[in-house]
């Protein structure tokens, strides 16, 4: 875990508007800091919700530009109030999408279509299911009281960090195990006995086809293909190439590029980075540092994997993967 911010409560540099120095838990989250917006990687949890309930991979759907939802909002994505959200580059997004497709492409309507279809409840339950904690007060009160209406929430507006979504991701991952995060490997005594405080807390949450098939749509972004062949544009096409090892994974962008977020795992290891401004939350940090992001996130990577095998993924079951099925009941 790391950060470009030092670790210290020696005073700032007077007139500077960003702080350096900084005990702020920017990493995990507390105090005060709830987080930064997810963007597009919350979009896995949509797709979880939706292959859970029986939808598969080759769900289909006609994406256009924008898509009048039934979720009421306010502001600039309201449509005579309610949720009209549009595709960042319709070119490339617009049109006949699978969830290959689509979340390899980052398809907005795409995925609000598929809110709808799911329920908007299912889906902030599956980002809590699988790890991420709403911090900030107004996102835990809609979480409680307003979920079936917080449609906007699958394009991430919700605070998150890197912690939580490298939890979240990690658990697909594992084929649906998650594990509450430790920061050490192991513990021993004096005597060279193992202590029980470094033993994971670990649980099944997620069907192990269910996961993989999430797996299976989460290689198409990051370059990769699918076990079926159905990946189709990426929006981090030079991670696999480089990365020379199959890896799955998902890009995001903030509303004005106030957030850039990028997540990618492999079998064996699960990385997500953010760039933000933890000062000035409106401080758009920019679209272009996204490749850079790609390419440290390749890095970390590499380097944390470089005397491990290389390891495939397990491919989801043609059930899941092409075969509408009977809704599944919640966890």
């Amino acid at each position: 875990m790391s950060v470009n911010r030092k670790y210290s409560v020696q005073d700032n540099p007077v007139g500077q508007k960003n702080h350096p120095n900084t005990v702020n838990q920017l990493v995990a989250g507390g105090g005060a800091i709830e987080g930064y917006q997810g963007g597009s990687t919350f979009k896995l949890f949509a797709m979880l919700a939706a292959l859970e309930s029986g939808m598969p991979l080759s769900t289909d759907f006609v994406a256009p530009t924008q898509l009048l939802t039934r979720f009421p909002v306010s502001g600039s994505a309201s449509c005579d109030g309610r949720w009209c959200p549009v595709n960042a580059s319709p070119s490339s997004m617009d049109g006949p999408r699978t969830m290959w497709s689509a979340f390899g492409r980052s398809v907005n309507t795409y995925f609000a279509w598929l809110t709808e279809r799911v329920g908007a409840d299912r889906v902030v339950e599956m980002a809590e299911r699988l790890g991420i904690v709403l911090r900030a007060d107004s996102d835990a009160r809609l979480a409680r009281y307003g979920a079936k209406n917080w449609g906007p929430f699958t394009l991430g507006v919700a605070a998150t960090t890197p912690l939580d979504l490298a939890t979240a991701y990690a658990t697909v991952a594992a084929e649906g195990t998650w594990c509450a995060p430790l920061p050490v490997v192991s513990i021993t005594d004096s005597g060279g006995r193992p202590v029980d405080a470094a033993k994971p807390d670990c649980r099944q949450v997620l069907d192990t086809d269910v996961a993989r098939a999430a797996t299976d749509a989460a290689r198409c972004p990051v370059g990769d293909q699918s076990m079926y062949g159905r990946c189709d544009g990426a929006t981090a096409p030079t991670l696999r190439a480089k990365l020379g090892r199959p890896v799955a994974g998902k890009t995001g962008s903030s509303e004005r590029y106030e957030t850039e977020t990028v997540v990618a795992f492999t079998p064996q290891l699960a990385v997500a980075s953010m760039a933000a401004n933890p000062d000035d939350p409106r401080d758009a940090v920019g679209q272009a540092v996204q490749s850079r992001m790609v390419d440290a996130v390749g890095e970390v990577l590499a380097a944390a994997l470089r005397d491990q095998p290389v390891r495939d993924f397990v491919p989801p079951s043609e059930r899941t993967a092409f075969q509408q099925t009977s809704p599944r009941a919640g966890n």
